[in-house]
């Protein structure tokens, strides 16, 4: 039997594999870093930051470093609202 596979979206996990990254280190990161250790070409990592960047997810405080933004506390936020944390529904 043929076995089905996922679908897959491979800018996406991209994206969270950097956002990843990103929140596993206490400074801000540079693109060839992130390239080296994620495994993508410099090109991708460059216009997915800066995707991510316009969308206020990442934030660069020098040029050509980059930190997470305060949009994903927006994100963070929503996500617990949709939760009655009294009741003990995590939902995960």
């Amino acid at each position: 039997m043929k076995r089905l596979q996922q679908p897959q979206a491979p800018a996406v996990d991209r994206a969270f594999d950097i956002l990843e990254y990103l929140l596993s280190k206490n400074s801000a990161v540079g693109m060839w870093e992130l390239s080296k250790h994620l495994y993508i070409p410099k090109a991708t990592v460059f216009r997915v930051l800066k995707t991510l960047e316009r969308r206020g997810y990442v934030y660069s405080p020098s040029k050509g470093t980059f930190i997470l933004g305060a949009e994903l506390i927006s994100l963070g936020s929503g996500v617990l609202d949709q939760f009655d944390l009294k009741q003990g529904d995590v939902g995960f």
